[in-house]
């Protein structure tokens, strides 16, 4: 890319599975030093993260979108329709938590521990009660790179509690109360993700043709044939 003024990506960190999905072979192949510096990448992300919480949310904790650089980018970027994407800070934090749930080292952990605890309380605040089904959902919401077809035929993407950030949620959630019992803090925030926890969209549910559901309704997809992403449980599932 050296020889060109416009660089492909504009040199971006995609954040929609693209980093996370390049460190996920490092623990198993014991590589477990190359998740440092990803580690140091999001620690230089919570500045500018909680900035961009507070202005588009009015949100405590930190957020990163999709889009990433060198510069600490944290805003929603590009089309809206994948841009507004917000589950990219919770993904990463799955990250860290691997190296830890790899290494068992409790410095490591007291060191990202304020990472991921200001992304659940981010995550936390955007909670809202879905009235169907009584769920606690993230809205606004959305499905990164797909989108799908409302009653009138239009396209739309922004929905309530995709599947992504269900799951996300769930397992940052999840995390966040592991560390902080390891390391002995914050109780009352560690009882209430306890009771948040239950409250979120069961993993896994199963649309009438067999898939998981891509958003909290079974909506048609515009383009069926996308290679599009599920999450379920911890299992990733590339279409």
């Amino acid at each position: 890319m050296g020889n060109q003024v416009h660089t492909p990506w504009n040199g971006d960190y995609h954040l929609d599975v693209n980093v996370q999905m390049n460190h996920w072979p490092v623990e198993v192949s014991n590589l477990s030093e190359l998740n440092l510096p990803l580690a140091d990448l999001v620690k230089g992300l919570v500045e500018p993260g909680q900035r961009t919480a507070k202005a588009y949310y009015n949100a405590p904790g930190w957020v990163a979108h999709v889009i990433t650089n060198v510069w600490g980018f944290t805003e929603p970027g590009e089309s809206a329709s994948w841009g507004a994407t917000k589950s990219g800070s919770g993904w990463l934090c799955n990250n860290l938590w691997e190296h830890y749930a790899f290494t068992n080292d409790k410095k490591y952990l007291a060191d990202i521990y304020p990472v991921l605890k200001g992304s659940a309380e981010f995550y936390n605040s955007l909670l809202i009660k879905d009235e169907k089904t009584g769920w606690l959902v993230m809205s606004p919401s959305s499905s990164p790179e797909n989108a799908f077809y409302l009653p009138n035929g239009k396209h739309a993407s922004i929905c309530i509690g995709a599947t992504i950030d269900n799951q996300i949620v769930r397992d940052l959630f999840n995390n966040v109360i592991t560390a902080a019992t390891e390391l002995g803090l914050d109780a009352d925030f560690k009882k209430e993700l306890q009771q948040k926890v239950t409250l979120l969209p069961p993993p896994g549910v199963i649309a009438p043709d067999g898939r998981i559901m891509e958003w909290l309704e079974d909506y048609k997809e515009t383009e069926p044939q996308h290679d599009i992403f599920h999450i379920s449980g911890d299992c990733i599932l590339l279409r």
